[in-house]
């Protein structure tokens, strides 16, 4: 989900101080680390590893995964993301940032530059100590967070890429310039490649950095970096278009909105997926014709001069994939590049994918699958054969009784966030949703019930929608307290010492929610589906205003007659990213209560529209 979001109040954030960069000579040892992977998710990761980026305390090259907390940084701590650049990882657990492998440019974060890398996950502190982080981007040799619904990016910025209005580099997290076409907007998600970045504020996109191909999409072809964001050209295609996902990769940018991929900069490999080869400064349309057309692109990956996405619903979700395939980054069984997407051959349902230079990855039904280079083991599968068509990770070792949630693929190594399953006694594999509710119960949205139920087929009441909404945005936060006292209550029917007050208060103190001229929240009310559409739209894309309605989507939801909904557009937004395919009967049920477990599926495929 984009990772926004600023709150009214200060979120706690546990720190831990990490001691020596590298580890005890003895951690070196031949074989993969007796560490265990703990019931919480964990981070894993494969591949190559000369400069300590699988992050197990060694500089041993793996081909099958191996637990990323050489240093026990991370033990017993709640994993929420992981992101693989070329040759550095980090990831966040419970609100804070640890990253790993090569600090040759400040990559860390940690406050130097050194050619002796980390192969143990260490903190990364000030400026973002005490920041709650909701996302993190690894990118060459620089990376990308947000916190507190603002951008920090430190590491090389020979380009301008870290967006702080110089070509200075950084060793520590240095905020994104924002007094200009930024000012006064959140961030909600960010996307580091090789010498620039792009971000989504308010439902646009800007970018900042190296412009030689038109990467940052303003029209232009710079010689000169832009050392503060731009905005990415919404006169043309994009035009009143929700962006909702951002993906960039060496010298090329791709944006998903309203259900459609746009792309812009070079085009030498395909890497636009427009049908041809040529490169544009403006954004332009991927090509979705043909087996394509009418599917709906629901979440971007893009690495070197490759770009995947996932097309279409849950039910019926396949990869595709463009661009260069000179080690068969596309996965499509050849080495030929592609200028228009194709399928990826997998089998099953993928829910989360990733792709670099080396070669791309996705999660099928809680498995990961991996294709392309594999001189180093990136592929996970116990060789160092490049694969043609997906091969699933091995699952014989700490994967055997865990199931992955997201992965990240790196230039030469990947990892993946994996959790112990079932979670639920009452969810057991083949029930409807099941990934989605393994999904918030290895994120922590739902911890279920005293008795290791999950109440599935349960209405969701409204009190335990806010808390849910709460934990997707701030992964690893404990629920909010109520600000105030029993005299300065915000609804009239929620009091201090009520469950989740604190996590309702913040549906208020982010626009998500306002107080009513009743004074009344309902607090123990079944959710609506149309209410989870505005309250998912608004926390997506804060203070972006109302979403038009085009009346045409679902046969139940317009803005006029007998079907009038005051939550049209953002119904039809949530159709438009892919979140919903509605009934059979072409409606919507606007007025139905929403089930928890569809709650749980909704939430999921909100937060793969960025978590890539």
């Amino acid at each position: 989900m984009s990772r926004m979001k600023i709150l009214g109040r200060a979120l706690p954030v546990t720190l831990l101080v990490v001691g020596s960069l590298v580890a005890a000579p003895q951690a070196f040892a031949a074989g993969p680390p007796a560490t265990p992977l703990t019931d919480p998710p964990g981070a894993v990761s494969w591949g190559d590893n000369a400069t300590g980026q699988i992050g197990d305390a060694t500089i041993l090259e793996r081909d099958t995964p191996v637990v990323s907390d050489g240093g026990s940084a991370l033990d017993g701590k709640k994993v929420t993301q992981v992101s693989a650049g070329t040759s550095s990882s980090c990831a966040i657990a419970e609100g804070s940032l640890y990253c790993w492998g090569a600090n040759n440019k400040g990559q860390l974060g940690i406050g130097n530059a050194s050619p002796i890398p980390s192969p143990s996950p260490v903190l990364v502190g000030a400026p973002l100590a005490g920041k709650f982080v909701t996302q993190v981007s690894v990118g060459q040799d620089y990376a990308c967070a947000v916190a507190v619904g603002k951008a920090y990016c430190w590491g090389n910025n020979s380009s301008g890429q870290l967006g702080d209005g110089s070509k200075t580099s950084h060793t520590v997290p240095t905020a994104v310039f924002t007094s200009a076409v930024l000012s006064g907007k959140k961030i909600s998600a960010i996307s580091a490649g090789t010498r620039h970045t792009c971000a989504i504020a308010q439902g646009r996109d800007f970018c900042w950095g190296e412009n030689n191909d038109g990467e940052l999409g303003n029209s232009n072809f710079d010689t000169d970096d832009q050392l503060f964001a731009i905005p990415v050209n919404s006169t043309g295609l994009i035009k009143n278009i929700i962006i909702d996902s951002i993906a960039v990769g060496d010298n090329h940018s791709c944006a998903t909105g309203g259900g459609h991929a746009y792309c812009w900069g070079l085009n030498s490999d395909g890497q636009l997926g427009t049908g041809d080869n040529s490169q544009s400064q403006n954004p332009r349309a991927v090509v979705t014709s043909g087996i394509l057309s009418g599917k709906v692109v629901f979440a971007l990956s893009a690495g070197g001069a490759t770009t995947c996405a996932l097309i279409g619903f849950s039910a019926t979700r396949s990869a595709y994939c463009w661009g260069d395939n000179s080690v068969a980054q596309v996965g499509d069984n050849t080495q030929t590049d592609r200028n228009s997407p194709v399928k990826v051959t997998l089998t099953g349902n993928p829910s989360s994918i990733s792709v670099n230079a080396g070669g791309g990855c996705a999660v099928v039904d809680g498995t990961t699958n991996c294709w392309g280079a594999n001189a180093h083991g990136r592929i996970g599968n116990g060789t160092t054969t490049l694969a043609k068509h997906p091969e699933k990770v091995d699952q014989s070792g700490i994967l055997a009784d865990r199931r992955e949630m997201h992965v990240s693929a790196g230039t030469g190594h990947t990892s993946a966030l994996a959790v112990t399953t079932p979670q639920f006694g009452d969810a057991a594999q083949g029930v409807t949703f099941y990934d989605d509710i393994e999904w918030v119960a290895g994120t922590g949205i739902s911890t279920g019930y005293a008795d290791h139920t999950y109440h599935r087929l349960d209405n969701i009441e409204r009190q335990a929608m806010a808390a849910f909404l709460f934990r997707s945005v701030n992964p690893g936060a404990k629920d909010l307290t109520c600000a105030g006292d029993e005299t300065n209550r915000l609804f009239d029917d929620v009091h201090t010492g009520d469950l989740f007050c604190g996590d309702i208060e913040w549906l208020v103190d982010q626009g998500i929610t306002d107080v009513p001229a009743s004074g009344l929240f309902a607090p123990v009310g079944d959710t609506t589906r149309s209410v989870l559409a505005a309250w998912l739209f608004r926390t997506e894309h804060p203070d972006t205003g109302s979403k038009p309605c085009a009346g045409n989507v679902f046969n139940d939801v317009s803005d006029t007659g007998p079907h009038k909904s005051l939550q049209c557009g953002n119904i039809e937004w949530l159709a438009a990213a892919g979140v919903t395919i509605g009934y059979d009967d072409g409606g919507f049920h606007p007025n139905d209560p929403i089930r928890r477990d569809a709650m749980a599926a909704f939430l999921h495929r909100a937060d793969s529209l960025t978590s890539h």
